[in-house]
């Protein structure tokens, strides 16, 4: 007499549970992880323009330079303010730091 040894794994219907719990959960978790890189990318944005600024006001200070200035970001990685320039997240337009009469710093996007 032959004993039957009982068949190990997982039936379809188990097998179909698994994967509609796994879809409805990616269903739920993917869009949480899209809205928080959107939220990452806006963080390092306004990062960028208080740095800019801080840069800008220690520039023009060592630097004497003379006002207004339309865009002196380029000045400002010449001399070594800033290692690099910095490239906006949003894809919105590339970073414009500009200096009134009175010394105002304002760092805007160009429009592309």
């Amino acid at each position: 007499m032959q004993r039957v040894v009982p068949q190990r794994g997982f039936s379809l219907l188990e097998m179909i549970i698994v994967l509609i719990i796994l879809s409805v959960l990616s269903i739920i978790v993917i869009p949480i992880f899209l809205n928080e890189k959107e939220e990452i990318k806006e963080l390092t944005h306004n990062t960028n323009i208080r740095l800019l600024k801080v840069n800008a006001k220690r520039y023009l200070v060592s630097e004497n330079v003379s006002l207004p200035q339309t865009d002196i970001i380029q000045g400002m990685y010449d001399k070594g303010y800033i290692s690099e320039i910095p490239e906006n997240p949003l894809k919105t337009g590339d970073y414009i730091v500009a200096v009134d009469i009175n010394g105002n710093i304002t760092v805007t996007l160009e429009i592309q």
